[in-house]
């Protein structure tokens, strides 16, 4: 019960510069199990560490730390050479979608077509691509006119999102309108 952990949160921050990887991730562990708020800089170092399971373990320390505030540095990995941490980040712009929207609609604009495809999955599996389509056939039109930017962002990415699949369960009033808003965005 002497032991106070949070006591040996600066000396463990020191070994976030060991010359081991496994040294380095551990630390980062280390400083998330004790929640070590003082030392997000120290863990955002390890974002952009050589060694995958480093900027891994940044990634999970820093969610379990900070949750959706944590988007704004993990998003960004989205783009990372290995797929295991990009699976990760997905996970968690998935979880934490509201936040991650703005990451989202930037990477939709970008020019790394497997990023793009990767932002429609998330939105696919937050439900947001069905809000999208619910909203262009709401009755409100700015509700619509919203769901119609979106609409025009996803198909400019050239990102494919299976729609034949979604619109099976729409009306054929529905499927009409939803089409229509399709056929309008890819005119341009």
């Amino acid at each position: 019960s002497r032991f106070k952990p949070k006591q040996c949160a600066k000396r463990i921050s020191d070994f976030i510069a060991d010359p081991s990887a496994d040294i380095r991730a551990a630390a980062c562990e280390y400083l998330g199990e004790i929640a070590a708020d003082g030392f997000k800089e120290a863990i955002q170092k390890c974002l952009n560490d050589n060694i995958w399971h480093v900027r891994m373990q940044a990634v999970i320390t820093l969610e379990k730390m900070f949750g959706a505030k944590s988007i704004a540095d993990i998003a960004p990995l989205l783009k990372d050479s290995h797929w295991l941490l990009r699976e990760r980040v997905k996970e968690i712009m998935i979880k934490h979608f509201s936040e991650s929207l703005v990451f989202i609609e930037r990477f939709l604009l970008g020019k790394d077509q497997d990023v793009k495809q990767t932002c429609v999955e998330i939105m696919d599996k937050s439900g947001y691509r069905n809000k999208i389509l619910n909203d262009i056939v709401s009755g409100d039109i700015e509700t619509q006119d919203k769901a119609q930017v979106w609409l025009k962002t996803i198909i400019k990415a050239d990102a494919h999102f299976g729609l034949e699949r979604i619109l099976s369960k729409y009306s054929p009033d529905m499927r009409l309108k939803i089409l229509n808003a399709v056929a309008s965005v890819d005119k341009d």
